[in-house]
């Protein structure tokens, strides 16, 4: 397992799992489209399209301010990811 320093304003969730300690209500369903965005607002929108479109995400990724991991890190991480076919990233420049 690997262990990184995130900051405050970063969540997420995997969706193997099913504990939820976020503050979004409505999840969306298990898919092989990696979703990573900086910004909480414009990833929460986008959000709210994809659980209205029933589109499957894995994993949902908000970095935030990327202390110790960023886009670079995840990308990699997530080219790695058999069960990732397709990734989607919100990045602010």
């Amino acid at each position: 397992m690997i262990y990184a320093l995130l900051d405050q304003t970063v969540w997420g969730y995997p969706p193997k799992h099913t504990l939820n300690a976020t503050f979004i209500n409505k999840m969306p369903r298990p898919g092989n489209i990696a979703f990573i965005s900086q910004s909480g607002a414009l990833g929460t929108a986008i959000l709210d399209w994809v659980v209205h479109e029933n589109v499957g995400l894995q994993p949902l990724c908000f970095v935030g301010s990327m202390i110790d991991v960023g886009f670079g890190d995840l990308i990699d991480y997530l080219g790695t990811d058999q069960k990732t076919r397709a990734s989607s990233c919100i990045l602010r420049v």
